[in-house]
């Protein structure tokens, strides 16, 4: 890999949501980071104006976050959304908690859902990924994983954006070894 290949270091604006936005975007960049994963919150009133301030800090954006629901309501919103940005990434982060079943079924039609949607933007050159937290590797009432589940339902063409501060959390590494194994082709970082 040469200096060019290198992907630039990026920065997930969800981690930041409760300070103020007007100068994050420069102050990130002059401690080093190249790009950012905004949330929808944080450019969809206006995608072409947060362009622009990403613009304006150096900063680019490969993929943003959106909710399944938002994202299942208007995908093709959200294909113009990341045209506007400038990304290719549309990543579904979470189903909330106080949404998530244990059965597998459930697992499979949340998989299911990111499919239809990745269908439906893959005309516009954007890709669907899921963004895991710990809940995903919860044992479900059968003994599976909720991820396991998630991408059984959701085909081919779902990607996956791994979290490995979740991962740490859930204690894969301890309790479950093997158990990103099955995912891992679908890692997308560019």
């Amino acid at each position: 890999m040469t200096e060019n290949d290198r992907l630039p270091v990026s920065f997930q604006l969800y981690s930041s949501r409760k300070f103020p936005q007007e100068n994050q975007l420069t102050y990130l960049k002059s401690i080093g980071y190249g790009a950012v994963e905004p949330r929808s919150a944080d450019f969809e009133s206006d995608p072409e104006d947060f362009r622009r301030k990403l613009g304006e800090a150096g900063l680019s954006c490969f993929g943003f976050h959106v909710s399944l629901d938002d994202l299942e309501r208007d995908p093709s919103f959200y294909a113009d959304c990341a045209q506007a940005v400038g990304a290719n990434k549309i990543i579904v982060p979470a189903v909330p908690k106080s949404e998530r079943m244990a059965q597998p079924g459930f697992w499979i039609e949340v998989g299911a859902a990111l499919k239809r949607a990745a269908e439906l933007v893959a005309d516009r050159n954007c890709k669907v990924l899921w963004h895991n937290h710990d809940g995903e590797y919860a044992k479900l009432t059968d003994g599976t994983l909720p991820l396991d589940r998630l991408f059984k339902g959701a085909g081919s063409r779902v990607g996956f954006e791994i979290d490995c501060g979740w991962v740490e959390r859930a204690g894969v590494k301890e309790h479950r070894p093997g158990a990103l194994q099955p995912a891992m082709d679908r890692v997308s970082s560019r």
